[in-house]
């Protein structure tokens, strides 16, 4: 049985995942998934913080991959509030219905083999 739970972690990262196993006399890891970071957007001219979320890990669309957190990085757990939580499985949701065939994650590198940058698609629309 898996928990939604907030972490605060030592970087001042905030998360909001299931955690699928607690550390324990074996591992100082917790295993998490569904990871998603709080991000806070500040509308100075309204006098607003409004928050959202994204994806923990870059890359990561997959919201069932599992994260192994080191508990010594986590400062503070707590369990979320009922409108966080409905709005973060909203997210989960659309998460899980988003087309991979369609995925940022679908790149092709530069031309030549000394460049390490990546080109996307400008023809795809990037969230």
């Amino acid at each position: 049985m898996t928990e939604l739970k907030q972490l605060k972690l030592t970087n001042n990262d905030e998360l909001m995942c299931e955690i699928v196993e607690w550390n324990n006399d074996e591992t100082d890891d917790i295993i998490i998934r569904r990871a998603l970071k709080v991000v806070a957007i500040e509308d100075i001219e309204e006098g607003m913080r409004y928050y959202t979320f994204k994806p923990w890990m870059s890359f990561e669309q997959d919201p069932n991959a599992l994260h192994a957190v080191n508990s010594y990085h986590i400062v503070a757990s707590s369990n979320p509030g009922k409108q966080a939580v409905s709005y973060y499985y909203d997210i989960i949701q659309e998460m899980s219905e988003y087309d991979n065939e369609e995925s940022i994650t679908k790149y092709k590198f530069a031309d030549s083999d000394e460049s390490n940058v990546i080109q996307f698609d400008p023809n795809k629309s990037i969230h």
